[in-house]
């Protein structure tokens, strides 16, 4: 199973990561966390096209998480936001991009392959963009099938 991010190269058309187009690769566009929204810079597809598109959007803005607090600086990757993390900052980093919001889909997968171990990627796949929440002010090439419903996907292969 491969969960690519689409990249942060958007809003303009065709600035979709190559690495995203291969049939058997989930891409992953990141939205902001209301479920309704795409973030601005989250690359987009070409409007039609049957590979040049994301799979679905999932949550990849303001996303907070453990960091080290030591080895390489996080903002040499991208963009640390400044967000209030409180008392324990120094543990804790806030930042946004698709890479944000590829491991929101890759710990969903881990989920439905626990649910169901006989799943084939094909399926996995499947059943994350028929799930998916629709976003009906965006087009698929550039929220994909939608919004990333980790409780549908899971509960769809049990």
């Amino acid at each position: 199973m491969v969960v690519f991010a689409a990249g942060n190269d958007g809003p303009g058309l065709n600035t979709l990561s190559p690495y995203c187009v291969a049939p058997w690769v989930i891409c992953a566009a990141a939205g902001h966390k209301d479920g309704h929204t795409l973030a601005e810079f989250s690359s987009r597809g070409i409007p039609g096209d049957p590979r040049y598109h994301p799979t679905l959007t999932a949550p990849g803005v303001d996303i907070a998480s453990a960091r080290a607090t030591t080895g390489i600086v996080t903002n040499s990757f991208f963009a640390v936001d400044l967000v209030n993390l409180g008392a324990d900052a120094v543990f804790y980093a806030a930042a946004s991009g698709t890479s944000m919001a590829t491991p929101h889909v890759s710990g969903t997968v881990a989920l439905m392959l626990e649910a169901n171990p006989a799943l084939t990627p094909d399926q996995v796949k499947s059943v994350l963009e028929l799930t998916a929440t629709p976003m009906p002010r965006y087009q698929p090439h550039e929220v994909g099938a939608g919004y990333l419903n980790a409780y549908e996907a899971v509960s769809a292969v049990r």
